[in-house]
């Protein structure tokens, strides 16, 4: 309960004063309408994201239900496969599955190499990066919402001079010592390269397809709903927590909608930097795309509802990660589907 009103108070610390302006309610106002809410199952994020001071309009899965239903959906007890991003880029390859080459872990203590060679010390860092040479990307093995996600664009070794895709540099020595300091275990992949029409959109995140997909009763996997995510000007992430934008997916002509972005309720048409089109923009090998996470969900039938983030290359989709339980408010408030509509049928018998 201390949790639930400690970040209730950051939200409306955060964001109260942009509703007491739009509809006039105080901060105690939002505050008590917030806890009325809770007791429908809406949680302070619902009322923020749905803008619920203006009352319901639509039908919405509130936290509470939304919770609920992945928990039915996606059992533990069968052994729930283990969203680890090492993990997962193995098994992609294990299935020859396409997907950023995944070369190791870096930890000052766990830290190994795909080839069983360690990755702990400075020395092994700079080795690794003198090898490489760059176009990598550092992100944690458990990470989430595109925290901490670093690019990396070259190496030199002689100088062990670090040059980040966001245009900062670093000498080795600090690189080594921040990501130490973090005490996360660093998953070492290769930097991808987009489709260039995705590029076009912005440049410098990789702007991926969140594919949501269900393993119906009788074990067929189906794409519930598509959405595409693109990131602002100087984010290395596409998430909607780190700035980005995100658009349900026509899955019929393979084009976008409008683009919202979290707690605002501007629609965007066009990228608000790069200014591209981002509405009715048709997304390449949306197909291929879709085919790829009917696929990988067959091969992990534990959990039953789970969302895909896919990146778009010149040649082809690439898996980046499953997602067990995603940022329903955001996919609702786009136009897009959490759930799929037989289940949702099911629930309210």
């Amino acid at each position: 309960m201390a949790g639930y009103f400690k970040d209730t108070v950051k939200l409306i610390w955060e964001h109260g004063g942009d509703v007491k302006r739009a509809s006039g309610k105080g901060y105690l106002a939002q505050m008590l309408q917030i806890l009325l809410y809770r007791l429908k199952g809406y949680g302070a994020k619902d009322y923020y994201v749905f803008f619920l001071y203006r009352g319901l309009s639509k039908p919405i899965i509130n936290s509470v239900k939304y919770a609920t239903w992945v928990r039915r959906l996606n059992k533990k007890h069968p052994g729930v496969f283990p969203f680890d991003k090492w993990v997962f880029g193995n098994l992609c390859e294990n299935f020859n599955l396409p997907s950023p080459k995944c070369y190791g872990v870096f930890h000052p203590v766990w830290g190994v190499q795909g080839n069983g060679r360690s990755l702990r010390s400075e020395a092994e860092l700079h080795a690794f990066l003198a090898e490489k040479g760059g176009s990598l990307v550092f992100k944690p093995a458990a990470g989430a919402h595109g925290a901490d996600v670093v690019l990396i664009d070259s190496y030199d070794q002689e100088r062990k001079w670090v040059h980040r895709a966001s245009g900062e540099a670093a000498s080795l020595h600090d690189f080594f010592e921040w990501l130490c300091a973090r005490d996360i275990r660093w998953l070492i992949q290769d930097r991808i390269v987009q489709h260039p029409d995705l590029a076009r959109l912005n440049g410098s995140s990789v702007n991926c397809l969140r594919i949501i997909t269900y393993l119906d009763d009788e074990g067929v996997a189906k794409v519930v709903s598509a959405l595409l995510k693109v990131g602002r000007a100087n984010s290395e992430i596409d998430n909607a927590t780190g700035g980005g934008m995100i658009a349900a997916v026509d899955l019929e002509t393979g084009r976008t909608g409008t683009f919202v972005e979290i707690f605002n309720e501007h629609r965007f048409t066009h990228h608000p930097d790069s200014g591209e089109q981002i509405a009715d923009f048709p997304v390449p090998y949306l197909t291929e795309a879709l085919e790829l996470t009917k696929t990988v969900h067959r091969l992990l039938p534990y959990p039953r509802h789970l969302g895909w983030d896919v990146a778009i290359s010149p040649d082809g989709p690439l898996l980046i990660e499953p997602n067990s339980y995603m940022a329903h408010h955001l996919i609702q408030e786009a136009g897009a589907r959490i759930f799929d509509p037989d289940f949702v049928a099911k629930q309210s018998r």
